[in-house]
């Protein structure tokens, strides 16, 4: 039923307006035409005081565009070159363990968020040969499992 009524409206246009479907391109082409033409008289019509004030402000409009058009593409390519560097994956997190307490490599920051946050691994700061005099009288006095043994052993005579 749609198709029917679409065919009809179809013929119905070209009742009133007397074109068939090839005539439509040259139609087309006819109307661009006449628009052309009326843009031609109508620039042909303007004085020449207005003509030559809008070819004026066309070139500085013109010449401002391809200046700002200039500035962003430089702050383009800046921008594309920092974003398509590659990224890295941040860092894995760090596993709190015996080997990193004992580790001398091990940051001095780490050895004491050791020494503040992990009580169990307080003793094994001890046996690391890169901690300092100040973190050890920390874990001395913090205490926790094991510490008192391992302070015994490290400060025992040979």
């Amino acid at each position: 039923m749609t198709m029917t009524r679409c065919n009809g409206l179809r013929d119905r246009r070209r009742d009133s307006k007397d074109l068939t479907d090839s005539d439509l391109p040259a139609a087309s082409q006819r109307l661009q035409a006449q628009r052309l033409r009326a843009l031609r008289s109508h620039d042909a019509t303007a004085s020449d005081a207005n003509v030559s004030r809008e070819r004026a402000s066309a070139h500085t409009s013109a010449s401002a565009v391809a200046t700002a058009a200039r500035r962003n593409t430089a702050a383009g390519a800046a921008n594309i070159r920092t974003a398509s560097a590659p990224l890295e994956p941040p860092a894995p997190p760090i596993v709190l363990s015996p080997l990193l307490a004992c580790d001398p490599n091990t940051d001095p920051e780490i050895l004491w968020y050791i020494a503040r946050h992990a009580p169990p691994l307080r003793r094994w700061l001890v046996a690391n040969p890169n901690a300092s005099a100040e973190l050890l009288e920390y874990v001395a006095q913090a205490g926790g499992p094991g510490v008192n043994h391992a302070l015994t052993i490290l400060l025992a005579d040979p």
